[in-house]
């Protein structure tokens, strides 16, 4: 069953000239849900770093503010993720929470029997959680906000280096939870990172595709 994209939820991508492959090949995917993602691309005389990134995602978020007067949420993702087919079904669970991590990194940032399942092999039931160690996350590969959130953390001031630390910042200063969908329904593909010095292969969703409790039995 093909499941129609949620009304209101206006996908948002920051991109750099050297990422035009990756970009086109998330694009695709994007385009098999009906989605037409608002494009941005980052300044081709700022450096590739954190702060560029920032200025980016600033300039494109209120740009999606300022042309879809309609949206309710922003969805921001990278350019290089995959995004599992239930996407568009699944969605809706989380646009009531302000602050919805559709990917996170690794094992860390679930809570304690998300992680049990996961080391004991065993299906994951479909669910949206608050996620563990707040303080540390990281990541924007796809993050749903709620459009007043978007508002206010635009209009927000923190000495966040990256968007994602800027958004952490917010979140703490706030007391605004960050969710995540069990399983994931984002993957990122691992492109090496033109704005960390970590490189790229570090940032994997250790749920995305995961077998759910009650399907495909």
């Amino acid at each position: 069953m093909t499941w129609p994209w949620p009304d209101g939820v206006v996908v948002a991508i920051p991109t750099v000239a050297q990422r035009a492959a990756p970009l086109e090949a998330t694009l695709a995917q994007w385009r098999q849900f009906g989605v037409d993602p608002v494009v941005y691309q980052q300044h081709p005389s700022w450096p590739l770093g954190h702060e560029s990134h920032r200025r980016t995602c600033d300039l494109l978020l209120q740009g999606v503010l300022d042309h879809h007067p309609d949206a309710t949420h922003v969805l921001l993702a990278e350019d290089d993720i995959d995004l599992h087919p239930d996407l568009p079904a699944v969605l809706p669970m989380a646009m009531s929470c302000d602050v919805v991590a559709l990917m996170v990194n690794g094992m860390r940032f679930y809570p304690q029997w998300v992680k049990n399942r996961i080391t004991s092999g065993g299906r994951l039931p479909r669910t949206v959680v608050a996620i563990e160690a707040q303080a540390a996350w990281w990541g924007t590969q796809a993050v749903l906000m709620r459009r007043r959130t978007v508002e206010q953390v635009l209009a927000w001031e923190s000495d966040g280096a990256g968007w994602d630390i800027h958004l952490r910042n917010w979140t703490l200063h706030t007391g605004t939870k960050i969710h995540t969908l069990i399983p994931n329904p984002v993957q990122h593909r691992g492109v090496p990172s033109l704005a960390s010095k970590r490189g790229g292969g570090l940032g994997r969703s250790a749920t995305y595709n995961w077998p759910i409790e009650g399907e495909h039995l």
